[in-house]
């Protein structure tokens, strides 16, 4: 018992010892007072860590701005874009349950947009009179996101067709898929500040095509 005593007052004399050394090591230094060097400078030892001027400071906070202003512009559209590329998603996504509802059900849905409101809904036309009554399935609304909007900046759409003043290519804005999964053709426009994009629905399969403008209109599928 005493010999492992001993051995432990040992190991904690030792551990005591390289403690004080690393802290005469590090911290001098950086109080001004390692030996040999100049009164007040904060310098480096080994792996220890000095202070720096304020003159050193405030030239990496002027690099860290720069970088800052070069940056935060392109990450803005990239939001901005990534939002938009959502939307388009959800909107098609909506397309093509609906489509497939009418189809599995034998009913009419319809998919009505309000552009003046930047939102959307679809419902289940059981009775065929075109209005949303009391008792029909409904989803939605839906909402635009933040920073984006029925529109293109483009002047005409894919195949030079036309585009309406609100956005929305469509008779009464609204596409109707009937039991077949047919429906009538029209195109929704969504844009934000540099992408737009065009989700065009063919009518005799009433499958929606994507396409998007960067300066041109390229299909993305």
């Amino acid at each position: 018992m005493r010999t492992s005593r001993k051995v432990k007052d040992s190991q904690r004399r030792i551990i005591q010892r390289i403690v004080e050394v690393s802290r005469r090591e590090c911290l001098l230094p950086m109080l001004g007072h390692s030996p040999g060097r100049p009164e007040g400078r904060l310098l480096r030892t080994g792996n220890c860590f000095q202070g720096v001027t304020l003159v050193e400071l405030m030239i990496v906070i002027v690099i860290m701005a720069v970088l800052a202003s070069i940056a935060l512009p392109g990450m803005g559209r990239w939001v901005f874009r990534s939002k938009l590329e959502r939307q388009v998603d959800t909107i098609a996504a909506l397309l093509d349950r609906v489509r497939l509802k009418a189809i599995k059900e034998s009913i009419t849905y319809r998919v009505v947009f309000t552009p003046e409101e930047m939102k959307f809904f679809a419902f289940c036309d059981v009775d065929g009179d075109a209005i949303l009554d009391s008792g029909e399935e409904k989803k939605g609304p839906f909402y635009l996101d933040e920073g984006i909007k029925f529109g293109s900046l483009a002047t005409s759409g894919p195949n030079n067709t036309a585009i309406d003043h609100d956005g929305i290519s469509l008779v009464k804005n609204r596409i109707n898929f009937s039991n077949m999964g047919s429906c009538n053709a029209g195109t929704i426009y969504l844009t934000s500040k540099d992408t737009s994009f065009a989700l065009r629905v063919l009518p005799a399969s009433g499958v929606v095509q994507v396409w998007r403008y960067r300066g041109s209109w390229e299909k993305c599928r």
